[in-house]
């Protein structure tokens, strides 16, 4: 459907142009003249068209593009301002605008129009080509191309475009060119996308890219729109436009060569510029350590006599000694000895030091002796006195409240409280210890604390958690150490275990990943008291301040006192991750909360139950597929190989593990493994070094994938579990003979070589023969691996040339339903001919698909229907999950049949061979060979059509062939009685007890269904509670119906006028009776008639069909017995059968309508007309209440899978309820009484009424001639929202339509839970619970709500809208198809559940729900703060803000919120204080924004014009721009703030300049700090450079002077006046202690000449 133009303005006949959606790939509208495109808008976003800048967004605007289902896009307007007349027209120049009516003028007036320039109109610069209208020439080539046709390029013909200069990465490869780099990606800013976009559901930008480059070569571009997706494209890029607005971002796939490597050059300069500063600063460190090395170093003592001489400057190295610093220099050492000060009230706090040393602090006290340098005899103990106290809780009336109940001789007795926490009670003249509080821990363990627990009385010391941050009395929560094999730290919820640590391997428990593994470092000591106690202690020193509490939440944390933050500082909390839940994922199930789902069985393990697996509940656990060794002997069966382990790496390793202490630590892994080979118990083990052996037996619980930690586990498993690892021998031969020959040539050439000795003296020949020996090794290396590698494919050639190739490239069959098109695999024709052969085999295109094998054409073996997990004709054929085979219909038709192993080592596929026999074979690694697990056919009976039509094949018969027939029930009732019930079951089938006791109960079900009064059979929720095993005692089935009548006169089958209800009359010689029955198969034949009037009944032999599906008909079961209505030439199951024939439970599903005449009765039901949904009677699980509901037709109601109940408030005692048409033309529900328990309550104008329930879940009300729908039970939905619903809520008068919770379960009746529409701002999804806001969506910005995480909700993709309807009222529509069967369902426990139907399990898939963690409850925080769920605590107030209450704070009582610390601009006007400067505004990323958003249209053009709005308005307190859609700005308190991971939008905060200053000092401090530094390091280079030439000289200087040789020594007496070259001569250690002895004759007193302040001084003899 398009718009098409007038052919002039003056002629209204259809022109040349024409408008409309071109829905190839993602939508967009496009102008065409006749069939050329001339202009386009970019493709839909769900929003706005891209390709439009200027355009606003759907919700305001009024634009939406929906996807109708059926290949059809529309394109709808509706106005949000009705006051506005605009149109939309296509002129007949061919340009599309929006024109207004302008009152003021009495005319129309464009706002806009389209083309508008040049570069506009479609491919005005060819392909590869971009258009600026700013520029000139309007048309240049993109990076990397060139124009294809330069003459006309440069005459400014560009529609020819431009190619690429160098081929992609991929197309080199395909030439056979160089291959280089991989290609990359040319970023182009603010364009109008090309034509022929790809869509992508993607979630990051990378994602995006990483596709692209996934495609090959035919990705040539992308673009990732966020809220949208990835926008791929193919083949040329045509219609560019370069925008100077906010629009898309376009990467162009480039060449490596093409690609600017100013990041890559800015890398290298970085890491320069590292290196060369980490060098200097070494050189530093070393130079001076030299020199403190070189230098004594004097005491606090002698410098404390310096002080009192005044000699400070004596402490000073003269070579640094300068006149200008010793001011400075004395200042450091008065603020040093003020800091050492004996007393601490003498000694100044930090910031004093710091204002003493930046001389803010001009006089500074005069210090005192310093500690240390001269000890008084005594201590002053004045501080230490303490006056002893009794302490006591009571209350007012003296009622003792809490004791530390000991008993002890003596009454003399104190209660001190310790340093260490602990309050002790002493006892007794000599004050022994009776008591400490550390005896009865609560929640928190300090250091000294010892939890305990004896495996031989079950006495323990635990820790205990409060019930809730205010009310510390015992919780729900326990921890402590659980004695049971090797120690554990355990936590319980209720006595249930919740969270473990590992086991205690003497240096941690390794469950705990992040825990240190020196003991004495993290201070944890496990130890064995002797009497089976084991005691856990701690040995950090107490003034960490280490403390772990429990909280009431059961998260173990801990904590530490930052004394530099003087607050807590969290570093680890427990249980951390879903997968830290004790027994997540049951027994031998692995949790790895990295994965999704996180649980999957061990290898060699199945879902123990597949239903509850496939949802999510796990804790049923797995069990093993292959019996192990021990076991098969037991059985009897074969014996088969040794077990094997599987070696699982950083693993949790199972709880209850055994330490094996004759295995010692000091032994092996391969001793761990050996023992636990021979015990038969053993399932698992697992070598720690430096403990020794661990071993489980039994069931393996609470297993977890750590990404780092841990340990190794080696899980027990049959060989048949292991595959094929010889073949990868050869390879690491090859890796090993290359490394072989590279170690040969590094310790041929290495520096302790003899050899390389020689060869140093020629480097040229070493380099040539260096490479000589590496090609001679590499080319050998290769030689033998080719070798081989051929030898073994030789060996097994013959196996695998038959062979699938599943394992590597995954899709089988494919089968196009609507080409018909088939893939298929061929035989060979003979063992040793790979010609095609006479067999293929394929997917045949059934209702439900089936493997089939044709020879030539004609069908020769099929697998059986396909169930969602195997084909079940293939008994062996493991589940989908297990074996990795599935099969799916893609959405254009196609059905593949796929293999995708979970067990990489194990290599298994199809074949099919010249014989024409298929199957699974897989590889045996012991003979090095494929082996088939079975092959089909088998045998003759699984030959195709062996037996022919109705014919039954049973191998085990003499004769394999039958034919089939019909179990009486007669028959089955007679083997009741005789107790051989169980031979109804074919003999072929091969039960276990468990099977054949579930059958027995199914035998004994039927019989009671058929019983001869309507009296004694059961409802169907009886019958279903029967088979559920819900009802244990089971009645005694009398007499069935039809097995003891021995007369009839007639036999015929009827309609009954008035009620249209089809009967059956059986007419005997004592009367005749009703009965009814239907059986539904897929192979009827013969049928006369379709249809039974009252006027042409059917009559024996005649039957009816139904299109060949249904067929009623009468025969003879024996001569001596009657006749009786059922399936004619259908085979048909005795259970079967027997189930059918339970007319209590089938015959009232008649139509799809209620009429007054025609009423519903309990337990009758009606149908829609699609089979779809059901209207009838159920009562929930535990309840007797009878309601009546809307739910899907083929799942139960019991399950509560109830999608609308009318009569929730008003249940029916019992089972004489009726829904009817009452006289005023309602419908109504009432009970045997005749009282009206719930209407639809319309006033109407007629009785002439109907209730209709349709395909998509309603119940409608129609009424009057014309039969107009009055009433739908989508007005008044309870807690299921369908697609077809319409949430709504009006601004003005407040009206609103709910989806409302049930009260429990079991209970439908109004809960507290109620969810819909939030008209005030801009709309959101609320939940409240009774009333008060308890979750919120966040806003809808016209494609989804932003305060939602969860994959891409575009509108006309997956199916969310949002309308306003003019007169106030905001509506919440999905336009999602109702086949899928998307649900969302609000639960009794407040939880907004998704739920999508799983065709292929047959089952809910629940894929969202909220509020999933504490954050996503409303206010959690409180105003102004904001909540992360993966912080603790999860609230923090926002920057520039304090707690309004900090005790609450403390207390993890957040909802006071916070409050601003400095007042903004406007208020400080207001208050007539300072002004200062602007407020500003802080950036917050990837937030849910804050409740109760105004949308602010006018200034929606750009972010910074909503700023600078945000600005001008003195209310507006924060704002956030969201691309495409506009200004939302908050005023009040900011509410409901939470941190995403990923997603979200900006949020800007408006706050004091002073709050963002100190960002800003900040900055400022750290860039003062790297400049200073690195002034510092080049100071400190230049001065040890300096000081090295200087030391070097005086070297030189010093041998000179002092080491004049002579033959003969002459003594010299010294007179006071060195040579002219030693007077700069420091005194330096440069004489060894024996010459100083041998100058001074061993320092003679003689020679002495006197002493100073460094020591005596000594005349010496110099040595010429």
């Amino acid at each position: 459907m398009l718009l098409t133009s007038w052919t002039s303005v003056s002629d209204p006949s259809i022109g040349n142009i024409s408008g409309g959606i071109d829905p190839s790939r993602i939508p967009q509208f496009l102008i065409w003249n006749g069939t050329r495109p001339i202009w386009r808008t970019g493709p839909w976003n769900g929003q706005v068209f891209i390709g439009i800048p200027e355009m606003v967004s759907v919700y305001f605007d009024g634009f939406n593009i929906a996807d109708e289902g059926n290949g059809t896009f529309t394109l709808s307007l509706g106005f949000a301002n009705e006051s506005l007349i605009s149109n939309y027209i296509l002129s007949s120049e061919g340009k599309f605008g929006k024109v207004l009516w302008d009152d003021s003028k009495g005319s129309w007036r464009y706002e806009w129009q389209f083309p508008k320039d040049e570069c506009d109109f479609y491919g005005k610069c060819g392909p590869f080509g971009s258009c600026d209208a700013r520029d000139s020439p309007i048309c240049s080539c993109l990076k990397g191309f060139e124009p294809k046709n330069a003459d006309e390029w440069n005459n400014g013909n560009w529609t020819s475009g431009c190619f690429r200069r160098r081929e992609l990465q991929c197309e080199r490869i395909q030439n056979g060119g160089q291959v280089g780099k991989e290609d990359g990606f040319l970023k182009l800013e603010r364009m109008k996308v090309p034509d022929f976009s790809e869509w992508l559901s993607s979630k990051s930008e990378q994602t995006c890219k990483n596709e692209c480059l996934n495609i090959n070569c035919s990705c040539i571009a992308y673009s990732y729109y966020s809220g949208f997706g990835c926008m791929l494209w193919r083949g040329n890029l045509t219609d560019l436009k370069k925008f100077h607005i906010e629009a898309a971002d376009l990467y162009i796939r480039l060449a490596d060569s093409e690609i600017d490597n100013k990041k890559t050059n800015m890398k290298v300069i970085i890491s320069l510029t590292v290196v060369v500063g980490v060098i200097a600063v070494a050189i530093c460190v070393f130079f001076s350590w030299r020199r403190i090395d070189e230098e004594d170093l004097s005491l606090l003592g002698y410098a404390w006599k310096l002080w009192n001489q005044g000699n400070i400057a004596a402490l000073v190295d003269p070579g640094i000694s300068y006149p200008s610093f010793h001011e400075e220099i004395f200042r450091c050492v008065h603020v040093g000895l003020l800091c050492v000060q004996e007393f601490a009230k003498d000694r100044p706090a930090i910031f004093t030091v710091i204002s003493m040393l930046k001389s803010e602090i001009v006089d500074l006290p005069t210090p005192k002796q310093p500690a240390f340098s001269e000890r008084r005899g005594e201590l002053d103990t004045e501080s230490f006195q303490r006056d002893p106290r009794q302490e006591s809780i009571n209350n007012v009336t003296g009622e003792v409240l809490w004791s530390s109940n000991v008993s002890h001789g003596s009454n003399q007795s104190t209660a001190q409280l310790d340093d260490d926490g602990s309050l002790v009670l002493k006892s007794g003249p000599n004050g022994n210890q009776r008591w400490t509080s550390f005896q009865e821990p609560t929640d928190t363990y300090l250091t000294k604390i010892r939890l305990s627990a004896n495996a031989r009385t079950g006495k323990k010391r635990l820790l205990t958690s409060w019930r809730s941050s205010s009310d510390p009395s015992v919780g729900n929560f326990s921890t402590g150490i659980n004695p049971s094999g090797i120690p554990e730290l355990f936590m319980w919820y209720n006595g249930h275990p919740y969270w473990r640590s590992g086991p205690w391997v003497g240096q941690k428990f390794i469950g705990i990943p992040g825990m240190s593994t020196n003991v004495y470092l993290r201070g944890f000591s496990v130890q064995d008291e002797g009497d089976g106690t084991i005691t856990l202690s701690s040995i950090v020193d107490p003034v960490w301040r280490l403390t772990y509490v429990l909280t009431s939440r059961g998260k173990c944390t801990e904590q530490f006192w930052d004394y530099e933050k003087q607050g807590w500082n969290y570093s680890l909390e427990v249980p951390s991750t879903d997968c830290d839940f004790y027994g997540k994922c049951g027994q031998f199930g692995r949790c790895d909360a990295q994965n999704s789902p996180i649980c999957r069985c061990l290898i060699g393990f199945v879902p123990k139950n597949q239903d509850e697996w496939n949802k999510g509940i796990w804790t049923s656990g797995c069990v093993r597929k292959t019996s192990l060794q021990c076991d098969r002997i037991r059985n009897g069966s074969e014996v088969g190989k040794e077990d094997g382990f599987m070696k699982l790496e950083t693993m949790k390793v199972p709880t209850f593990a055994e330490y094996w202490s004759y295995v010692p630590s000091s032994g092996s892994e391969q001793d761990c493994k050996d023992e636990c080979l021979k015990n038969c118990s053993c399932v698992a083990y697992s070598y720690y070094n430096g403990f020794g052996c661990m071993a489980w037996t039994g069931n393996l619980i609470d297993i977890q994938k750590f990404s780092e930690g841990g340990a190794d586990l080696n899980i027990r498993l049959a060989y048949t579990e292991f595959g094929m690892h010889n073949h990868c021998i050869y390879i690491k031969f090859c890796i090993i003979l290359r490394l072989t020959s590279v170690f040969h040539i590094v310790i041929t050439f290495s520096p302790n070589n003899h050899q390389y000795n020689i060869l140093v003296a020629d480097k040229n020949r070493n380099l040539k023969v260096i490479i000589s020996v590496s090609v001679i090794g590499g080319a050998t290396a290769i030689f033998i691996c080719v070798f081989f590698s051929w030898k073994w494919m030789a060996t097994h050639r013959g196996n695998i040339l038959h062979v699938l190739l599943a394992y590597w490239t995954s899709k089988l069959y494919n089968f196009y339903r609507r080409t018909g098109k088939k893939t298929q695999i061929t035989s060979w024709k003979n063992p040793s001919d790979p010609s095609v052969g006479s067999f293929s085999s394929g997917i045949e295109p059934r209702s439900i698909p089936e493997v089939f094998v044709w020879n030539d054409s004609r069908p020769h073996w099929r697998s059986g229907p396909w169930n969602g997990q195997a084909f079940i004709g293939i008994p062996e054929m493991s589940s989908v999950y297990l074996n990795g085979y599935n099969l799916v219909e893609d959405g254009d038709g196609t059905f593949s049949l796929s293999v995708g192993l979970a067990n990489e080592s194990y290599i298994t596929t199809f074949a099919l061979s010249y014989e024409g026999k298929f199957g699974e074979i897989y590889w045996d690694s012991a003979n090095e060979r494929w082996e088939h697990k079975k092959q089909y056919p088998g045998d003759d009976c699984d030959n195709y059509g062996t037996c022919g039509p109705f014919g039954f094949c049973n191998t085990q018969n003499s004769l394999i062939c039958s034919s089939l027939t019909l179990i009486s029930i007669f028959q089955a009732w007679k083997l009741w009685n005789e107790g051989n019930a169980l031979a109804l079951v074919d003999p072929a089938l091969t039960l276990d007890q468990h099977s054949k006791v579930e059958i027995y109960r199914c035998i004994h079900v039927g019989f009671l269904c058929v019983q001869e009064f309507p009296k004694d059979r059961p409802a169907i929720s009886t019958i279903i509670s029967m088979l559920n095993s819900e009802i244990v005692d089971l009645p005694l089935p009398n007499n069935p119906a039809y097995t003891e009548r021995e007369e009839f006169q007639v036999i015929r089958l009827l309609v009954t006028p008035e009620t249209g209800q089809v009967s059956v009359y059986l007419e005997y010689m004592t009367g005749f009776r009703n009965s009814f029955f239907i059986v539904n198969h897929n192979a009827c034949y013969d049928a006369a008639i379709d249809t039974i009037t009252s006027s042409q009944p059917i009559k024996d032999p005649e039957t009816v069909s139904a299109g060949n599906i249904f067929e009623m008909g009468i025969f003879r079961l024996f001569h001596s017995h009657p006749k009786v209505m059922a399936l004619g030439n259908c085979k048909v199951s005795a259970a079967l059968l027997l189930f059918l024939s339970c007319s209590c439970s089938f015959y009232g599903d008649a139509g799809d309508t209620i009429t007054s005449s025609q009423p519903l009765k309990d337990p009758e039901a009606i149908v829609s007309a699609g089979n779809k949904f059901k209207l009838g009677f159920f009562k929930p699980l535990n309840s007797t209440d009878r309601y009546v509901g809307i739910w899907y037709s083929d799942i139960s109601a019991e399950t509560h899978q109830v999608v609308w109940v009318a009569n929730r408030d008003m249940p029916i005692n019992d089972s004489s309820g009726m829904m009817t048409i009452a006289e005023d033309g309602n419908i109504v529900v009432s009970n045997g009484q005749g009282k009206v328990l719930w209407s639809s309550n319309v006033s109407l104008g007629s009785n002439q009424s109907t209730a209709q329930l349709d395909d998509d879940g309603s119940l409608v009300l129609k009424s009057g001639p014309n039969g107009n729908q009055v009433w739908t039970s989508f007005q008044e939905p309870t807690d299921t929202y369908l697609t077809k619903m319409r949430l709504s809520a009006n601004a003005r008068t407040g009206k609103k339509r709910l989806l409302t919770s049930w009260r429990s379960s079991s209970d439908p009746s109004v809960g507290n839970f109620s969810t819909g529409i939030n008209p005030s701002g801009i709309p959101e999804l609320f939940m409240w619970y009774n009333g008060h806001p308890y979750w919120r969506s966040g806003p809808w910005v016209g494609q989804k709500f932003i305060g939602v995480q969860r994959p891409s909700n575009n509108v006309y993709i997956t199916g969310f809208s949002v309308q306003d309807e003019g007169d106030g009222t905001i509506t919440l529509s999905s336009i999602e198809d109702p086949v899928s069967r998307l649900a969302y369902v609000l639960t009794s426990h407040g939880k907004y559940t998704e739920q999508l139907w799983d065709y292929e399990k047959g089952g809910w898939r629940y894929d969202w729900e909220a509020p999933s963690t504490d954050c996503d409850i409303y206010g959690k925080c409180g105003p102004f703060g904001s909540c992360e769920a993966h912080n603790s605590p999860i609230c923090r107030c926002l920057k520039g803000f304090d707690p309004k209450n900090q005790d609450e704070w403390n207390k993890e009582i957040w909802t006071s919120g916070c409050v601003r610390m400095t007042s903004l601009q406007c208020d400080r006007i207001q208050n007539g204080s300072e002004v200062g400067k602007e407020d500003r505004f802080m950036k917050l990323e990837m937030m849910k924004v804050p409740a109760f958003a105004e949308y602010w249209s006018y200034p929606s053009s750009s972010e910074q014009a909503c700023k600078d709005e945000c600005l001008k308005n003195c209310s507006c307190v924060a704002y956030s721009y969201y691309n495409d859609f506009g200004c939302m700005a908050w005023t009040g308190n900011l509410i409901d703030i939470q941190k995403f991971s990923e997603e979200g939008t900006d949020l800007n905060i408006r706050l004091a300049y002073t709050e963002l200053d100190k960002k800003r000092n900040l900055k400022v401090i750290i860039s003062m700090s790297v400049i200073g530094g690195a002034t510092a390091i080049f100071i400190c280079v230049f001065f040890s450079w300096k000081w090295m030439a200087t030391h070097r000289e005086r070297k030189v200087r010093s041998k000179e002077t002092l080491s004049l040789k002579t033959r003969g020594a002459q003594a010299t007496v010294f007179d006071g006046n060195l040579p002219e070259n030693v007077k700069e001569v420091k005194l330096e250690p440069l004489f060894k202690l024996q010459v100083l002895e041998t100058a001074t004759n061993n320092f003679d007193i003689s020679k002495k000449l006197g002493q100073g302040g460094f020591g005596a001084v000594y005349r010496v003899t110099l040595l010429e």
